[in-house]
C-alpha cells in the first residue's frame, strides 16, 4: 500500500494539469494491475491520497513567527525584478519558515567618488579628553569635555571674571598670575560617550600626573 500511495504522491506533485494528472494515474492504475495488485486497494489509497492533498490549506496558518533573512547582492540593472522573483520562489519552495528579502547595493556610490572630506578644527571636535598648558611654567591640567573644545575653552575663561570656582584653569590664573594657552588645548584622546572620556581621562590623570588636577580623587575599582 505505500508504494501505491507514494507513487499516487508523486504523480500529483509533478502533473501540472489536472487532464495530466488523470492520464498519469491511469498509466498507474493499469501498470499496479498487471502487477495483480487489487482493484478496490488501488482505488482506495489513490483516492485517499488525492483526497488528503486536495484538503490541504493552499495558505497555512503560521503559528510561529518566519525568521527574517536578508540577502545583499550587487545591483544588477533591469535583471532584479528577474532574480529576486526567482530567488523568492525557490526558497518559499523549500523553506517556508523563512521571510525572505533581497537588497540590492550599488558597487559605486557618490561617496567613493569623493573620498576627501575636510578636516574638521580641533576646536569643533566634542567627547575629548584635552591638556591645557600654562605659558610660564611647566603646569598643566588635564580635563574631558562633552561639549565642543572651544566651548569648552570659553567656559574655563569666562570663570576668570566670576567669583564661582567652577575651573581649575580659572583658579590657577587668578591665584598666581600666569597666563594659560588659551589657543594651543591640545586634544589627548577621544572618547564615544562622556562615560567613555571620564574613563580616559582618569588613566591619564593617573599616568601624567597633571600638576593642577591635584584636587581631584581618582578612584579606579
Amino acid at each position: 500500500m505505500n508504494l501505491i500511495r507514494a507513487l499516487t504522491f508523486r504523480c500529483f506533485r509533478i502533473c501540472s494539469s489536472p487532464s495530466f494528472l488523470r492520464s498519469c494515474l491511469n498509466e498507474l492504475r493499469k501498470l499496479l494491475l498487471q502487477k495483480r495488485y487489487p482493484a478496490g486497494v488501488i482505488n482506495y489509497n489513490s483516492n485517499d491520497v488525492l483526497n488528503r492533498q486536495q484538503r490541504k490549506p493552499k495558505n497555512p496558518t503560521t503559528t510561529v513567527p518566519k525568521k527574517e533573512i536578508i540577502l545583499v547582492l550587487p545591483y544588477l540593472g533591469v535583471q532584479i525584478k528577474i532574480v529576486t522573483k526567482q530567488l523568492k520562489t525557490c526558497i518559499n519552495t523549500f523553506y517556508g519558515c523563512i521571510n525572505f528579502k533581497v537588497i540590492f547595493q550599488s558597487a559605486y556610490r557618490i561617496k567613493s567618488l569623493f573620498p576627501c572630506k575636510d578636516r574638521i578644527n580641533l576646536s569643533q571636535l566634542s567627547k575629548s579628553v584635552y591638556k591645557a598648558s600654562c605659558w610660564d611654567c611647566q603646569d598643566f591640567y588635564i580635563g574631558k569635555t562633552k561639549l565642543r573644545l572651544h566651548d569648552r575653552k570659553t567656559e574655563h575663561f569666562k570663570s576668570i571674571t566670576s567669583s564661582c570656582h567652577a575651573s581649575a584653569i580659572a583658579d590657577y590664573v587668578t591665584s598666581t598670575g600666569h597666563n594659560f594657552k588659551w589657543d594651543h588645548f591640545d586634544i589627548l584622546t577621544k572618547g564615544r560617550t562622556d562615560t567613555h572620556c571620564k574613563i580616559k581621562e582618569t588613566l591619564l590623570i593617573r599616568e601624567l600626573k597633571p600638576t593642577l588636577n591635584d584636587n581631584v580623587i581618582v578612584i579606579v575599582n
